[in-house]
């Protein structure tokens, strides 16, 4: 129970801040209400412009959440790295499947899923959001007492095997690190040597090579297959031991699919060049 507890909380941190109208419809029970548009940085506005989305479209609502959320998360340059990639997608997706986004979406949802990694920093800006302590004082009244259950890696490895709570007096500590976020994959990134982060870097990295390989490879009957391999990363889940194990399981589940991928093209091509040649 304090498991799904748990994963559930930070699904609604995670909510809090890629679509706090959704989670404050959900705090006050009207998840069905329809959302008001919200309002867009100068910056993400520009940065949305990089991909030719139709307007009111599936692919529009997904990175008019998720490139802002990226914005903050990392910065501007993280976004358009993402944005880009999501374009180039989107165009090779329209040259062999017109009028399909299925494949644009999938990479849409799940390049940010593996982008936006839960870390050090990001656990602390997403404490730090005042989007949670509103909906915390709107749910348990302005008097509730908000502190943090954490288990730091570097407790871990000492042994400790549960969780610290900590009170309001550590938000300092949570503003520091969360204006830190910039270090994030630098040299001077504090936690960035620890093997999970650099197997979340990796991630992203063969992701985008991945779907590069996949979108060389892609036509309509292998479609579906593209849309599932682009799909995979939904598969990684949970923190240290837990995590890696998923990824290990992705990387095979991906280099399989892959495969019959680009097989299947090859036999396509072949009975493609036999029938050239009866005729």
């Amino acid at each position: 129970m304090k498991v799904e507890a748990n994963l559930k909380a930070f699904r609604l941190g995670r909510q809090a801040v890629a679509d706090p109208e959704a989670f404050a419809d959900l705090l006050e029970g009207r998840a069905d209400a329809p959302k008001p548009e919200r309002g867009l940085s100068a910056e993400a506005r520009r940065t949305l412009e990089l991909v030719e989305a139709a307007p009111g479209s599936e692919l529009a609502r997904l990175l008019a959440v998720r490139v802002p959320d990226l914005i903050a998360y990392q910065n501007v340059a993280y976004a358009t790295r993402y944005a880009r990639f999501v374009e180039q997608v989107r165009q090779a997706e329209g040259e062999s499947v017109p009028g399909s986004t299925a494949l644009t979406e999938a990479v849409a949802r799940h390049l940010h899923k593996l982008m936006a990694y839960k870390d050090e920093y990001e656990v602390a800006r997403l404490s730090l959001d005042p989007e949670v302590e509103r909906g915390v004082k709107a749910r348990f009244g302005g008097g509730a007492r908000i502190s943090y259950r954490l288990h730091p890696p570097v407790l871990r490895a000492l042994g400790m095997t549960r969780k610290i709570e900590l009170g309001p007096w550590f938000k300092p500590a949570f503003q520091a690190l969360a204006a830190m976020r910039r270090l994030r994959g630098t040299r001077l990134d504090p936690f960035g040597a620890a093997r999970v982060r650099r197997t979340e870097r990796a991630l992203v990295v063969e992701y985008q090579a991945t779907i590069t390989e996949v979108c060389r490879n892609l036509d309509e009957d292998c479609h579906g297959l593209a849309v599932e391999i682009a799909s995979l990363p939904d598969t990684v889940r949970g923190y240290e031991k837990i995590k890696m194990t998923s990824v290990a399981r992705y990387r095979t589940r991906s280099a399989e699919l892959v495969g019959r991928l680009s097989s299947g093209r090859e036999r396509t091509e072949a009975d493609t060049a036999a029938s050239r040649d009866e005729l």
